[in-house]
């Protein structure tokens, strides 16, 4: 095993309880297949009407997100502008947490190169498709090594339910950029926000 992967892999499992990696599918977490080609969103990404509040639908495993309910990322501009991520959540045990980012702007206007608390490596954020007011679909990607790749792949609303055609679409749309859903988890969202 590179001893990239390795790392990865054991800071993974010691942050972990043994119910945590019982319930834990790696599966699209590390690949080897590369991560997706993005292209351009119709139109042009328009920032200002993307920022906000966005309620988290569905998800796929990720390597900081466990078991967490009514999660909600917050995009904001810093005074670099660059786009700062809020992610809040509630743990099974009622505690809450928080992790955050930053964003720069990307090779285009809806991928950006992130960094997130815990996980430094800068990896790929792509605003693969958005209506500004409904839905957002995101596909995060980051080369590890030359060999593993770590995607994350979420569905979010601008409310904390979305409907499930809409849904049923962007989950179609993940497959056909190849990302797969079979591994995506849905958020509850039973909180007063």
């Amino acid at each position: 095993m590179n001893y990239s992967a390795f790392i990865v892999l054991m800071v993974l499992l010691s942050t972990s309880s043994a119910d945590d990696i019982n319930d834990f599918d790696l599966s699209f977490v590390v690949s080897i297949d590369g991560c997706p080609q993005p292209v351009e969103i119709d139109g042009g990404l328009n920032l200002d009407r993307y920022l906000g509040k966005w309620y988290e639908i569905k998800r796929t495993n990720s390597l900081y997100e466990f078991d967490e309910r009514c999660v909600i990322t917050e995009y904001k501009l810093d005074s670099n502008d660059n786009v700062f991520v809020n992610i809040s959540g509630i743990k099974e045990d009622n505690t809450d947490v928080w992790w955050g980012g930053s964003a720069e702007k990307g090779s285009l206007s809806n991928v950006f190169n992130a960094t997130f608390i815990f996980y430094s490596p800068i990896a790929q954020y792509w605003i693969v498709d958005t209506d500004y007011d409904t839905y957002s679909l995101v596909v995060s990607c980051n080369n590890v090594n030359d060999l593993l790749y770590v995607k994350n792949a979420w569905i979010l609303s601008r409310k904390p339910k979305l409907e499930s055609d809409i849904v049923d679409s962007l989950v179609a749309k993940l497959e056909t950029i190849g990302v797969g859903s079979a591994n995506l988890r849905t958020t509850t969202q039973d909180c007063d926000n």
